[in-house]
Parts: C-alpha cells; sequence; structure tokens
C-alpha cells in the first residue's frame, strides 16, 4: 500500500531543505545609512575607501563567474582581508570601534567558512561596503557644510 504523504506515494516526504540565512542583512542600505548617520566620525574617508579596496579583487573574480560556491581562492583572500582588517583594527581604536559596529569581522568570518556561503554573500557584502562609503561621504559632507555655513 503506497504511503499517502509522499507525492510518488512511495513513502514519508522529505522535508525541504530551509533556505539558508543569508550573511548580509536583506537591509543593509539602511542600516549602513544609519551607521555613517550617527559613525561617520570613527572612521577617515581613506581608510573605508582601502577597506573596501581590499574586498575588489575578490568580488571582482567571484562576479564574473556563475557558480554557486566561493572558490578556494577567494575563501583564502577573505581569511587574508580579515587579517588585514584585524591589523588596522589594532592600530587605531576608532576604527576597531567602527568595524565592530558595522559587524565586519561577522561577516568575514562567515563568508570565509569554506562551503558555507555563497557568491550571492560575497556580492552583498562588497554592496555593503560599497554603502558603508557612499554614505560616509554623503554625511561627512554634509558636516563639513554645516562647519563652513557657521
Amino acid at each position: 500500500m503506497p504511503k499517502p504523504n509522499h507525492p510518488s506515494g512511495k513513502g514519508p516526504a522529505k522535508p525541504k531543505a530551509a533556505a539558508a540565512e543569508p550573511i548580509i542583512p536583506e537591509n543593509y542600505v539602511d542600516f549602513a545609512e544609519q551607521l555613517m548617520k550617527e559613525n561617520c566620525a570613527l572612521i577617515t574617508k581613506t581608510k573605508i575607501q582601502n577597506l573596501l579596496r581590499l574586498a575588489c579583487d575578490v568580488y571582482n573574480n567571484e562576479n564574473r563567474r556563475t557558480e554557486e560556491r566561493l572558490l578556494k581562492e577567494s575563501v583564502n583572500q577573505i581569511k587574508l582581508l580579515r587579517i588585514r582588517l584585524a591589523y588596522e583594527c589594532g592600530r587605531d581604536p576608532q576604527v576597531r570601534q567602527f568595524v565592530e559596529s558595522a559587524n565586519l569581522f561577522e561577516y568575514l568570518a562567515k563568508l570565509s567558512s569554506v562551503g558555507t556561503c555563497t557568491r550571492q554573500d560575497l556580492i552583498d557584502y562588497y554592496h555593503y561596503m560599497e554603502a558603508l562609503v557612499a554614505f560616509h561621504r554623503y554625511y561627512s559632507e554634509s558636516k563639513t557644510g554645516e562647519e563652513n555655513a557657521s
């Protein structure tokens, strides 16, 4: 007698795997804006652009591909990015405060876990970094304009 809960009638249906939680939250643009509105002074334009530049090579390699999983080489580059980020945080307590409030270490740790993240996760991370740079520029220019108007 066929089992009723499987579509083919051959046994119980297997539960569908839950979709993996994205590493970067969907509202990353709003989060980046709020973060920069409150913490723009913690990091210089040069430092935040350098953080973006570090992620740029990995992004460019992965953005051209179509496979879902990251290349092992890309994962290794992400690990090196974490090391560089740690160095920058050690040099400047304000950079550390910014990196922690932006969750950059947390996101990079998840990205560098082999087999657990996708190309899209890396692309989202890069876009998040772009949003941080853009809102840093916006809010630092706003504050500069206010100071000059005084």
